[in-house]
């Protein structure tokens, strides 16, 4: 994929040289300054914790339907993602805790979704 199909696939970052969002909403920052990370690497994210194979097998997130909103995020985005949440919020559970933590998080954060698993 082009850098410019990448950016079509954020919702924060638009390949501007800086974060619009510093100093004034914390949340859109950091998910600004992830989608850059991940656009500059070409979409490509590996988690050496979590396989996607794993984290698309893991129970709380095969049970998603593929008409959710929850696939308009690229895999390799979500992982990325998961792998900052549990480095910021998580960690403190295990690994499908922190996977039900996490859907309930992006979801209210990112996707903007109100949403109980």
């Amino acid at each position: 994929m082009t850098k410019e199909e990448l950016i079509k696939q954020c919702r924060y970052f638009k390949g501007e040289a800086g974060n619009p969002y510093t100093g004034k909403d914390q949340d859109k920052s950091m998910f600004w300054d992830y989608e850059r990370m991940w656009v500059e690497q070409g979409g490509v994210y590996e988690d050496p914790e979590v396989a996607q194979d794993k984290y698309l097998e893991s129970p709380c997130i095969a049970k998603i339907k593929k008409e959710d909103a929850w696939w308009s995020v690229p895999v390799s985005l979500q992982i990325l993602l998961f792998n900052r949440y549990v480095y910021w919020l998580g960690g403190y559970a295990h690994i499908e805790r922190d996977l039900e933590n996490y859907v309930k998080w992006l979801r209210r954060t990112y996707i903007g979704e109100i949403y109980v698993i």
